[in-house]
């Protein structure tokens, strides 16, 4: 399973406030600083953010952001912990998942050539989850997924009754790979020796340290999700209805989004290929 807090999108309302620390004499206790702080944001949930040595006489700025989302659903979903549903991780591999949620409802639902899709949202109106199940291989459909092809899904959804039927799933780790991601996704001068950060213009400055954790677990009462990202940059001279309703089975790996609607901002992003509770 993996999972992408896209907290750094967020940094603008979630960031810290402004702090000095002395990173040249004391990374150590600035480093430890960061991760109180992102402890607190959190509700717990993420612990050291920052490991040992992220911090060096050289760093200037740890820019950091934090979330933590407690989203219900409108009504409980209907648990099912016989363990009889069964789980496609592959074409030959398959699972039993222990905890399976189902729920007949009125919702946005998308049905297109390389997925299916439902948008499931909470009693909170401003937030909700999309769930996306590729109908061939989710690797290679989550590597050509970015931005226009989900701004494509999104506009799609079209509201349907759904019989939706889907496990339970937790998700904790740490994340690599985000220069790559924000590359991708339109950051590419941030990571070069080219880039310009207005508080320490005058200054050669790249990005060169991008840490991320992340937890998410979805089940019959709704969503808890928290997320804490840092980047360290440094001086540097380095580069509705009533007809029949659809089915929405998930019982093959699938990606899910956690949503702000209104500027269809992903708050979080994963995949799941054998789901887990935690």
């Amino acid at each position: 399973m993996r999972l992408r807090a896209c907290a750094i999108a967020a940094w603008v309302s979630c960031s810290a406030p402004a702090a000095q620390l002395d990173m040249a004499h004391s990374p150590a206790a600035a480093r430890d600083a960061i991760n109180s702080w992102a402890r607190r944001q959190t509700a717990g949930h993420i612990d050291h953010l920052l490991p040992d040595g992220a911090l060096k006489a050289g760093t200037r700025l740890v820019p950091v952001a934090a979330l933590h989302l407690q989203a219900t659903w409108p009504k409980p979903l209907r648990k099912d912990t016989s363990g009889t549903s069964v789980f496609h991780q592959t074409p030959d591999t398959t699972m039993h998942p222990s905890q399976m949620l189902h729920a007949t409802l009125q919702a946005p639902y998308a049905d297109s050539r390389s997925a299916t899709a439902i948008r499931l949202a909470y009693k909170n109106p401003a937030f909700s989850l999309l769930l996306v199940m590729p109908k061939a291989d989710l690797t290679k459909f989550a590597a050509t997924f970015d931005a226009r092809h989900f701004d494509e899904l999104w506009q799609s959804l079209h509201s349907s009754r759904v019989a939706l039927s889907m496990p339970a799933f937790a998700v904790k780790q740490s994340l690599g790979g985000l220069k790559d991601l924000l590359s991708q996704w339109g950051m590419q001068r941030a990571f070069d020796q080219q880039a310009q950060f207005a508080i320490l213009q005058g200054m050669p400055t790249a990005i060169t340290g991008l840490y991320e954790k992340a937890t998410i677990r979805v089940d019959a009462q709704g969503t808890e999700a928290a997320a804490a990202a840092a980047a360290v940059v440094r001086v540097t001279a380095m580069p509705p209805s009533q007809q029949e309703p659809q089915r929405f089975e998930v019982n093959r790996p699938f990606l899910f989004f956690v949503v702000h609607d209104s500027t269809q901002t992903i708050l979080f992003a994963g995949s799941v290929a054998k789901p887990e509770t935690l």
